[in-house]
């Protein structure tokens, strides 16, 4: 019989000075049998977020989050953001302002957890997941060396953490994406899970008091319940610690016969979890909803293990209706309030219109958008799918000096010079703020990140369209086809949202690219005049963005190699070379 691993917990919490005990906002839990363990911080800005940070610790213990899957962690979160709302005060027992609050922001709370998914006779391995500034250390009992996870600067516990959030309309499962790690354990390792202001006190080596982490990680792991509101308290005194909720959960590991309870491992949900989300997912198919048969297939472990399959191309077509389904939601709640809504919502629709024109799970979005004047008219199967600009060619071959520039009947002419050298000069430090603001743009607009190359690929594939897209706008609006306040108007909205997306640290934005508002304004800009264009080509030209693409390949190949001369340092680029 293998011998186990012995577990001692203590749990160590202190508040802020104006909360109690009852009002702390950080929560913790520990089961050493299932050996699963969380520490939480409820955001103090949000109400009832003390609710919201225990009851994800709970949830945590009964139904863990075992994997960092998207889905799988929107299935995980649905099911506490339910049990929240069954616990929320009645809110017309609120005040006003603080009903409004709570159903326009609900609670946030970061989340750290350790499952420990096996045990041997001298070991056990682990998964360590974290969402936010939680965070979980280890010490190695054999080597003395410490490990913080997943914040090891102290720094970084300056940058706005990344939170549960308790409303569903604002999560996000590809920005809200939670962190994994995997351990091995042995006896004689001790573990502390702690929220950010302990953790940042470690990580700091106690504000710079001792000269290694492993001092400040050894101060606090010598704790006890009884000890720990005044070791807080003189570490307040001495300004070592910010006064903010306290929370650590130490985690003792010993060989059999030493001090503690056996600790357990939990490897896959119990059969009752597994047999309920199969029901789900069943009446899921039954409905034909693909987004929450995308959302309760999640990783597919649990409902695989029950006996049900579901065909690679099905799940892809889910999670494609899923994926489209949130960014038309997530433009209609931008745009809802706008004069020009339809306007603005038209050019999302028919990009994800293939995916959700006759999907069960989108007849509200239909209906909403047929309210605000949006046409559900799909253009054509093409025109619905999303544009990748670095596939388009940007080493098209040169025209002959003396061959012209062919010309469309059908939509916008392009420009008929190309402009000089000094207005196509590029420099790299202009590239890269262009860079940096458009990986925030896509973050604010679509919650995606390209990869470094694609990412600038894109940006000059937008230098070299918009010298065009100028042209075709100027035409268009001296022809009466478009408002001449049009893009001002849009631009205007759309620079305000992007200020105030709480996804975005526009001050470091500023601060770390040398840029202004009125910079950032102007690269906006460039973004809003090629959404302009390309709803003005669908529904004025009848023409798709490709197709005009593909009519400007002589002119965009001479400004690509005008803008090569201009900017010499784009040598340097493999890719650009090609």
């Amino acid at each position: 019989m293998l011998a186990p691993i012995t577990a001692q917990v203590s749990r160590l919490q202190y508040w802020k000075s104006e909360h109690d005990e009852q009002t702390c906002e950080d929560a913790l839990g520990a089961d050493p049998s299932t050996g699963l363990f969380a520490v939480a911080d409820g955001v103090g800005t949000t109400l009832f977020s003390h609710i919201w940070a225990r009851l994800l610790v709970e949830h945590f213990l009964a139904t863990p989050l075992l994997g960092t899957d998207p889905f799988e962690v929107e299935w995980w979160l649905r099911q506490a953001q339910e049990l929240y709302q069954q616990s929320l005060p009645t809110v017309d027992d609120l005040p006003w302002n603080a009903a409004q609050k709570v159903q326009s922001q609900g609670s946030y709370s970061t989340l750290a957890t350790l499952c420990v998914t096996h045990v041997a006779a001298s070991s056990a391995r682990a998964t360590l997941l974290a969402f936010g500034d939680s965070c979980v250390f280890i010490r190695k009992g054999a080597t003395e060396q410490l490990m913080a996870f997943p914040v090891a600067q102290s720094a970084d516990f300056d940058l706005a953490p990344i939170c549960l959030p308790s409303k569903l309309s604002l999560f996000n499962r590809y920005f809200q994406r939670c962190t994994s790690q995997q351990v091995e354990l042995q006896p004689g390792d001790t573990l502390i899970m702690a929220t950010d202001a302990v953790a940042r006190w470690i990580v700091s080596a106690a504000n710079g008091r001792y000269a290694q982490q492993v001092e400040a990680f050894a101060e606090v792991a010598a704790q006890t319940a009884a000890s720990w509101p005044a070791f807080i308290l003189a570490c307040r005194q001495q300004h070592e610690m910010i006064d903010d909720d306290c929370t650590a959960l130490v985690l003792k590991l010993g060989a059999e016969g030493t001090e503690g309870v056996p600790l357990g491992a939990t490897s896959g949900h119990r059969s009752t979890i597994r047999q309920a989300r199969k029901q789900a997912f069943e009446q899921a198919m039954q409905a034909q909803n693909s987004e929450l048969m995308a959302i309760i297939f999640g990783d597919g472990a649990d409902l695989t293990q029950e006996g049900l399959s579901f065909s690679e191309v099905r799940l892809e077509r889910a999670r494609a209706v899923a994926d489209a389904l949130r960014e038309m939601l997530q433009a209609l709640r931008n745009e809802v309030n706008n004069p020009d809504a339809a306007l603005r919502l038209r050019p999302t629709w028919q990009k994800y219109a293939h995916l959700l024109a006759d999907e069960p799970c989108a007849v509200n979005v239909r209906q909403t958008l047929m309210r605000l004047g949006v046409s559900l008219k799909v253009a054509s199967a093409e025109a619905s799918q999303p544009t990748k600009e670095h596939e388009l060619p940007l080493q098209a071959p040169l025209p002959e000096a003396h061959e012209p520039a062919k010309h469309s009947s059908t939509g916008p002419q392009p420009v008929a010079q190309s402009p000089g050298l000094a207005d196509l000069a590029l420099s790299e430090q202009r590239f890269q703020q262009l860079c940096a603001v458009k990986q925030a743009y896509l973050l604010h607009w679509t919650f995606k990140q390209p990869e470094q190359e694609q990412l600038a690929a894109e940006v000059l594939e937008d230098q070299l369209n918009d010298i065009l897209i100028k042209e075709g706008l100027k035409l268009a609006t001296q022809e009466g086809a478009l408002a001449p306040s049009l893009y001002a108007t849009t631009l205007q909205g759309a620079f305000k949202a992007f200020r105030h997306d709480r996804s975005i640290d526009y001050p470091a934005l500023l601060a770390q690219h040398d840029l202004n508002d009125a910079a950032v304004e102007a690269i906006l800009g460039i973004f809003i005049r090629r959404q302009i264009f390309e709803e003005y080509l669908l529904w004025q030209r009848e023409m798709l963005w490709q197709e005009w693409l593909q009519e400007q390949v002589e002119a965009r190949a001479r400004l690509r190699q005008e803008l090569a001369e201009a900017s010499p340092w784009l040598s340097t680029l493999t890719w650009w070379k090609g």
